[in-house]
């Protein structure tokens, strides 16, 4: 998606909240980047493991009420594209009904297959 908005120069108001395991393993991290500097995309790269301080736009632990609160302060403004494995997404999900979020504002896929 974000690939599709810096191809037809798509200026939305987007926030990415990005959970990963370990700085290394962040895939399509240049597109991130590219859509940051065209768009303003604001990303943020959740390091469940390993250590957040090497690059911007980095923190530690994982995505939940309170990060979601302070990463996207108007976040009840918002609708929520949740995509990964079908525990992260669950988890996600919950965290963001336990915020007040509406479920109508919730859109989720998951990878099937993946722990």
């Amino acid at each position: 998606m974000t690939k599709y908005l810096l191809d037809t120069n798509d200026k939305r108001d987007v926030v990415m909240m990005y959970g990963i395991t370990a700085e290394q393993d962040i895939a399509y991290r240049p597109i991130f980047e590219a859509a940051r500097k065209q768009f303003a995309m604001r990303t943020t790269y959740v390091l469940s493991s390993g250590v957040a301080n090497s690059q911007p736009y980095t923190c530690n632990g994982r995505i939940n009420e309170q990060l979601i609160v302070q990463t996207i302060p108007d976040y009840k403004e918002r609708t929520f594209y949740i995509s990964g494995t079908h525990h992260m997404v669950t988890d996600v999900r919950t965290a963001l009904h336990g915020i007040g979020v509406p479920r109508r504002h919730i859109k989720t896929d998951f990878f099937p297959g993946y722990a």
